[in-house]
């Protein structure tokens, strides 16, 4: 542990008790029930050592945990005694005393809200662990760069999570590394040397022995790849760093389970056709090696991105093999994959093709959304319910928020439709137009030209996200855009944008052939 220094001869019961905790923090403490005896209050004398103190601390935990009945625990000593230690500038007494914090609103079962006073108490604490000590502590940094990046106390704030997962990887964490690339490469519009950035994090983070680290290196790498395959093409170089990677991912996947995410982006090359190596028995089989992973009486003990890799390859069958899906997406879900889940929970059933009833799929839709890593498929899809099903806009709107966060542009859109019908709030309206329509999402483009035409008068800038709109894909947006040109009596492209218009949509082009032939 970063920021503490024993002796050698407490390292085995140093190691004993650092193994012992974390069975502490992955069980939920509550305080006992009224009339129960309460924990004995003490504090770690002036005389004793911090790294003594903090050693007992952590054992207390453990004994206190070991005895209780009915799963209840009661870690007042064990609190007060790492706070202690905290306070003489022991970065892991400030770690552990913020992990402790967490337990008591049971921050690790699924269910429980990420709300509560224990939570506001335990983010002061990681900062202190983080920034305030000295040595500081990397798992200090990396639990306050989750706490910012999922709310957990304090209000969300990802640049700043960002910062934190830094110093933590600096300080040694892989999981610190792993996570700082996966936000930086998780929003569109962080631009290539974003990007960049996340694929060097991500080969450390690989290096340190993190198998997600691992595995996000393999899919930067593929898409940065596609990217050069697409604007210069199959250049030598890129045929040799194409194989490069091949070959490092290979090893890689071969070398143990916990390198499986290897084998499920290993999958993902091998069914993408920019990068000129598809192959779809090399991508099931890879996909098949990181679901089953190395477990033994046919479990399943894999990675839920190879699992979904392969409820791909039986959709792509010709009949689709809906059985085969809903069982790896099930499968997925299982390991924690949240776009299994949300894709779960839109999957017909093989047998009558009906899909799961509203509620079967809004539990998937949430469980997406609300994971470690959430999908933010997930997140639309519950606001979907919510707004058209169950008419409950204010738990819609919370839903497409949090999609829009994780960099969703649909989800953006539809947030900011709410604004502007349900809610009349046209600046909020605006706001979340913009930030769809820059995550790419062509129908916000479109719906941001109508509001400034409509609102602000700017028909010029209107004309040119109409124009923005029908290039991402859609159709209202090539309408518009075609009616710019008749106005400027340019028949060409009059003519091409409305054959666009049709191949996106071709009953929005039947139902307005009469009004747009009209004179």
């Amino acid at each position: 542990m970063t920021g503490t220094s024993l002796p050698a001869t407490s390292a085995v019961a140093w190691m004993r008790v650092a193994l012992l905790v974390l069975a502490c923090v992955a069980s939920a403490v509550r305080p006992p029930p009224a009339g129960a005896q309460g924990a004995p209050r003490s504090h770690c004398p002036a005389a004793e050592a911090a790294e003594s103190c903090l050693l007992r601390a952590l054992g207390d935990a453990h004994e206190r945990l070991s005895t209780a009945t009915d799963g209840l625990v009661w870690a007042d000593s064990a609190l007060l005694l790492l706070q202690d230690v905290c306070d003489r500038g022991q970065a892991d007494g400030c770690y552990f005393a913020g992990r402790l914090l967490l337990t008591r609103v049971s921050w690790f079962a699924k269910d429980e809200p990420k709300v509560g006073p224990a939570l506001e108490e335990a983010a002061p604490l990681f900062r202190r662990g983080c920034v305030s000590t000295r040595p500081p502590s990397a798992a200090a940094c990396n639990s306050l760069g989750d706490a910012l990046e999922f709310g957990m106390g304090v209000p969300v704030d990802a640049d700043s999570a960002i910062v934190y997962y830094h110093l933590g990887c600096r300080l040694g964490d892989p999981t610190a590394c792993s996570r700082e690339a996966a936000r930086l490469g998780k929003n569109p519009e962080l631009g290539p040397d974003r990007s960049a950035i996340a694929e060097r994090q991500s080969l450390l983070a690989c290096r340190m022995g993190s198998s997600g680290g691992c595995g996000s290196v393999a899919s930067f790498q593929a898409e940065r790849l596609a990217r050069i395959a697409t604007s210069q093409g199959r250049t030598p170089s890129f045929l040799r760093q194409r194989d490069e990677m091949l070959d490092t991912h290979r090893r890689l996947c071969r070398s143990g389970a916990g390198l499986l995410t290897s084998c499920a982006e290993l999958g993902a090359v091998f069914s993408d056709p920019r990068l000129g190596v598809v192959s779809g028995d090399s991508a099931r089989r890879y996909y098949e090696f990181g679901c089953r992973g190395r477990a033994l009486y046919g479990s399943w003990l894999g990675v839920g991105t190879a699992c979904r890799g392969l409820a791909g390859l039986a959709l792509a069958q010709s009949p689709p093999n809906t059985k085969d899906a809903l069982k790896f997406y099930r499968i997925g879900c299982e390991l924690s994959d949240s776009d299994s889940c949300a894709n779960l929970g839109r999957m017909p059933h093989p047998e009558d093709g009906s899909v799961a009833g509203t509620f079967a799929s809004l539990y998937l839709f949430v469980k997406a959304c609300m994971a470690a890593t959430p999908s933010s498929a997930g997140c639309e899809a519950a606001g979907g319910v919510f707004e058209r099903e169950l008419a409950d806009s204010a738990r819609a709107r919370t839903f497409y928020r949090t999609a829009c966060e994780l960099g969703s542009g649909q989800g953006c859109g539809r947030l900011a439709v709410l604004a502007d019908s349900v809610h009349d709030d046209a600046q909020t309206a605006l706001k979340y137009y913009r930030r769809g329509c820059g995550l790419r999402h062509g129908s916000s483009c479109t719906d941001l030209a109508a509001l400034l035409a409509r609102d602000h008068g700017d028909q010029a800038r209107a004309d040119r996200l109409y124009a923005l709109g029908c290039e991402l894909g859609d159709a209202g947006g090539c309408w518009n855009a075609m009616l710019a040109r008749r106005r400027a009596g340019d028949e060409v492209q009059e003519g091409l944008i409305r054959a666009r218009a049709c191949r996106l949509d071709r009953s929005f082009c039947k139902n307005n052939d009469l009004r747009l032939d009209e004179p």
